[in-house]
């Protein structure tokens, strides 16, 4: 939904094209440019004064206290127009500063009722928006307070409540921008509102304008982009909008998969397939330079010359082939796609370096028994040009092409020789691998776990083929996806079972391929928690290897002490599918530990809760114990804060719980310094090892959760920040058992002089002065320029054989799409005996 675009400012386009079919007309709206003046900005605040003229945007507080910033068009009767094709809001960054981040959506203002008569829509121009809260603001010409809401408005349920979103498109439907402290001034930040345009044109929808909602409800973002009111006028908002739908533009590629197969004769064959946005036909050819008509190759058109195919004999392709695309009006696309085809070697067995790995009998995509990149009989797959591991810290950057690589295409990094295949992502929504430590992949190995951008929705696709098994859905047909921390059964008895919350309840799906006959709500937890609203990890937690063992906050949102408004928890909660066992952890059950504060806090509320939240909860791999991440505390009083009296206790630092929470029993145990990005690995006899930045010491910590040299105490310095480079982050994956000894870390940053950055490493579990052997496994083809999706966590399967991850291609197309690296199914032991290691 969100777009950043260049900072170099395009000022006013206006295209007029008559052809035989309608005119297009693209028109940029924006205060006091081409003589239009009907822009209108306008902030309101807790109190609802409103200030229509402030010239920047302010994103703070929550509830009564919340900040809107609305942007009103007026647009005339657009009815009369042509169709509306494209439309577009487009902020800029003229300064200020991002203190907390937050996405901010745009959410179109829809028709409130009993505004009276002198403000039919809302607007005055230059008097502001009108809106209501505990202080209103007024229509003189009206007996009753105006409120913008849906119900009565004179009602005393209007007070103390923040009714103003009940007149906002609903969040789900809006687009989103988000602003980074990083971008420069003239950033620019472009929605679509195409939708909320031609509602308004089909009359189904007042012309309103658009509320600016900061998500976060701890968002501090003050004065980051321009309003109408601003100085500058190239800097005001922008309303692009196309009028009118052409009919002469040359053929587009909606999705373009290349596969290859295994015949019965055991010949393989390489199919071509483009998908393209209208009726055409296309031909392929070796010469990018060669006009359509003079192409070789003919592919076949199907579904209404919308698909067109190819396919040729496996050893018979070139190095790449040049797709181009003829409309019924003879209008030619310029180079639609570029097919790259990496060559056999002489002397292999015949696989492709096109195939994914894996699989089943029929496809190419690897398999058992012939497959010339897996198992110990020399093994070439991840390895550079001179056949071994990339084990050097030289700089190596990703060599990205000229365009992204199909669907089931298969590119080979020249520096580490990694063959990366992408799955996912039809480059108009994004596909999302959305963290690091849960596997996207099934026990089987043959399906995967692909989020939307939404972080509402996600789908399970065919591993090898990427063909669409499942889009998940609740038992009311609603989309499940990240927020709903849909998780695979990991325990290998149940390979396409899939976990999910939903509210206060805890389900599962059976059976992804029979969706409507296999779900099943495993426990409701309304009673146990009346309180609450809803169970969550908060997303990145994940259960034990088994899937028996499952930890999660039960929460509501409400307002803290110091009068912000979040989720608060009531109670931590472990649940045991096997025996139907909840244990829970409430404030009262700290008094006389050195958490006692929290249970006197207890005392005085009506609704006990917590003082902090953590940043997520989880279960350690083996179900050991639950991994509460509480943040470093410290002397913050001078902030308003209280971290002074928890410091040195079980809240200071992620902690590992005993399962049913009895303290007195065992005492929590301290796993990491604060809340920050960390994973699972084991050491070679199995014991589980907590993986995470230490952002205090600058070091990458492996701790022990339980047994003999357990605890922050006797952490393991693997490695040093400033060793990577400081201008970087950090993720680490959940690695299995099976490979012993070694973690799994990605890197993002926006540099790209440092050896380490944008890559993927696997580093061996040792103290840093003995040397720990580190794997390159690839650059992340990725470019990170301070977007949190862009951070392109990545996640490893069970077999601890494949990574999977989301990357934007160096922004090609600013759409993130998930692509895959396999690895030697022995890389543990190879890697070691290239070092000259036991």
């Amino acid at each position: 939904m969100f777009r950043k675009v260049s900072s170099t400012l395009s000022l006013f386009i206006m295209l007029f094209l008559s052809f035989n079919v309608a005119a297009v007309e693209t028109v940029t709206y924006q205060q006091e440019a081409n003589g239009f003046n009907g822009a209108t900005s306008t902030i309101f605040s807790g109190s609802r004064a409103q200030n229509s003229t402030k010239g920047v945007h302010y994103f703070r507080f929550d509830g009564t206290n919340r900040y809107y910033n609305l942007e009103h068009f007026e647009l005339a009767d657009i009815s009369q127009k042509e169709d509306i094709s494209s439309a577009k809001l487009i902020f800029t960054r003229v300064g200020g500063h991002v203190y907390t981040a937050s996405e901010i959506y745009v959410r179109q203002i829809l028709d409130p009722d009993n505004l009276g008569q002198a403000y039919a829509t809302g607007w005055k121009v230059a008097d502001g928006f009108r809106v209501g809260a505990n202080n209103e603001s007024r229509d003189d010409s009206a007996g009753n307070d105006v409120k913008w809401r849906l119900s009565d408005p004179d009602s005393p349920e209007d007070l103390n409540a923040d009714y103003f979103q009940g007149v906002l498109k609903d969040l789900s439907q809006a687009p989103s921008f988000t602003p980074q402290s990083a971008d420069a001034v003239g950033t620019q930040y472009e929605v679509d509102v195409t939708a909320d345009l031609q509602c308004i044109q089909q009359g189904s929808c007042v012309n309103q304008g658009w509320a600016l909602f900061h998500s976060n409800p701890s968002a501090n973002i003050q004065n980051i982009t321009a309003s109408s009111n601003y100085a500058d006028v190239q800097y005001r908002p922008m309303l692009v909008v196309t009028y009118g739908i052409a009919d002469l533009a040359s053929p587009k590629s909606r999705q373009a998969i290349q596969r290859t197969t295994s015949l019965e004769d055991d010949t393989r064959v390489i199919t071509l397939t483009i998908e393209t946005d209208k009726a055409a036909s296309c031909k392929a050819d070796m010469d990018q330079n060669d006009a359509f008509a003079d192409m070789e190759i003919t592919m076949q058109a199907a579904g209404g010359g919308l698909t067109h195919a190819y396919t040729m004999n496996d050893g018979e392709q070139p190095s790449q082939l040049y797709i181009k695309c003829a409309d019924m009006s003879d209008n030619i696309s310029d180079n639609l796609h570029t097919f790259i085809f990496a060559q056999v070697a002489s002397g292999t067995d015949g696989d492709t370096d096109s195939s994914t790995g894996g699989g089943t009998d029929d496809t190419s995509y690897g398999g058992t028994d012939d497959a010339s990149y897996a198992g110990a009989g020399g093994a070439s797959y991840n390895r550079t040009n001179s056949g071994e591991f990339n084990l050097s810290k030289d700089i190596i950057t990703p060599d990205f092409g000229s365009q992204a690589p199909a669907i089931g295409e298969t590119i080979t990094d020249p520096s580490t020789g990694a063959k990366i295949t992408r799955l996912a992502g039809d480059g108009v929504e994004d596909a999302l691998i959305v963290y690091s430590r849960y596997s996207p992949e099934n026990s089987a190995g043959d399906s995967l776990l692909v989020f939307a951008g939404n972080s509402t929705s996600s789908k399970v696709i065919d591993r090898i083929t990427s063909e669409v098994i499942a889009e998940l859905t609740h038992q009311d047909g609603s989309n499940i996806g990240e927020v709903h921390e849909v998780r695979w059964d990991t325990s290998g008895n149940h390979p396409y079972r899939i976990y999910y919350i939903k509210g206060m309840q805890f389900w599962k799906i059976e059976d992804i391929r029979d969706m409507d006959n296999t779900r099943v709500m495993i426990k409701d937890f309304s009673e146990l928690f009346p309180n609450s609203t809803k169970i969550y990890n908060d997303v990145e937690g994940d259960s034990s290897n088994d899937s028996d063992h499952w930890a999660w906050m039960a929460v509501h949102y409400g307002q803290k002490a110091n009068g912000s408004y979040t989720y608060l928890v009531d109670a931590f909660v472990h649940y045991q599918v096997s025996t139907d066992v909840v244990h829970s952890m409430t404030p009262s059950d700290l008094a006389g530990t050195n958490l006692d504060i929290e249970a006197i806090k207890a005392e005085g509320m009506e609704m006990p809760t917590f003082t902090y939240r953590p940043n997520m909860v989880e279960m350690s791999p083996l179900g050991t114990g639950i991994v509460i991440h509480m943040g470093n505390k410290w002397d913050d009083v001078n902030y308003g804060g209280t971290g002074v009296d928890y410091m040195d206790t079980w809240f200071d630092g992620p902690h590992l719980w005993p399962v049913d929470f009895d303290h007195s029993v065992q005492a929590p145990v301290k796993i990491s310094i604060s809340e920050t990005h960390s994973g699972w690995s084991f050491d070679e006899a199995g014991r589980e090892m907590f993986i995470s930045q230490n952002n205090r010491t600058d070091r990458l910590d492996a701790i022990y959760i339980d047994g003999e040299n357990a605890g922050y105490d006797n952490r393991i310095q693997v490695a040093r920040h400033a060793d990577f480079g400081w201008a970087m982050g950090f993720h680490y994956g959940k690695m299995p058992e099976s490979k012993p000894g070694w973690l799994f870390m990605n890197s993002y940053s926006k540099a790209d002089d440092l050896w380490a950055g944008n890559q993927f490493m696997m580093i061996q579990i040792k103290p840093e002065e003995e040397n720990p052997v580190i794997w390159r496994i690839s650059p992340a083809y990725n470019a990170y320029d301070g977007k949190y999706r862009d951070e392109a966590p990545a996640a490893i399967n069970l077999e601890g054989n494949r990574i999977y991850w989301s990357s934007n291609w160096g922004n090609v197309g600013d759409k993130r799409s998930v692509y895959m690296i396999e690895l030697p199914d022995d890389w543990d032991t190879k890697v070691l005996e290239q070092a000259n290691l036991p």
